[in-house]
């Protein structure tokens, strides 16, 4: 399977909810972001020899209380991902083998919100969260992930964020995996670290 067409996903729209909930990493929505395959499920699911060459694209007004998972190929695996990271529980075991993403994925706040706002963030150069193994692929595709916070008509904050060159989190093994030549990660943010609850980028 192959992707060549370009995604982008532009929520609109903010509001302000429970902060503490959102500092503690719990979400309200979900939004899962992939070349290939934006969410996939089942412990016999297999994502073999598939490739993306298109930019994948996620520009928002600082959506509030949720996660993103982006990945050139797999977005995510797991639908109820914000409250099983925090309870250390997972429910499916996808395997992805075989497959290549060479296009740009891109995550930036669009807008500064109207008031103080939280999201998550798990990006990778072939997937964004993945419980099952992964192995034999290879991302060349640049990752691009701005946010940033603002004081002057609120605060717009990411309190979690995991970007990888091959994955953002990966549950089971990596094997045989490469981020090649063009796969540089290019995070910025104005948040300060105590506002970060957990920052992890390689």
């Amino acid at each position: 399977c192959t992707n060549e067409a370009a995604i982008t996903l532009k929520p609109k729209g903010t509001a302000v909810l429970n902060e503490s909930a959102a500092k503690a990493g719990a979400t309200n929505g979900i939004q899962h972001l992939g070349g290939v395959v934006g969410y996939a499920t089942g412990n016999t699911a297999v994502i073999d020899h598939c490739t993306n060459t298109a930019q994948v694209a996620y520009t928002a007004e600082c959506p509030v209380n949720t996660m993103t998972t982006i990945g050139g190929v797999l977005g995510s695996t797991d639908s109820e991902i914000g409250n099983n990271v925090a309870a250390g529980t997972f429910a499916c075991d996808v395997t992805i083998s075989n497959c290549n993403n060479s296009g740009k994925l891109i995550w930036t706040y669009s807008q500064k919100p109207a008031g103080n706002a939280y999201n998550n963030l798990l990006m990778g150069g072939i997937v964004g969260y993945l419980e099952g193994p992964i192995s034999d692929c290879t991302n060349s595709g640049e990752i691009y992930a701005h946010g940033w916070r603002t004081t002057d008509t609120g605060s717009c904050y990411t309190k979690v964020v995991k970007i990888g060159g091959v994955a953002g989190v990966a549950n089971k093994d990596v094997t045989n995996c490469t981020n090649a030549a063009g796969g540089n990660i290019d995070f910025s943010s104005t948040i300060t670290s105590g506002d970060l609850a957990a920052k992890y980028i390689g």
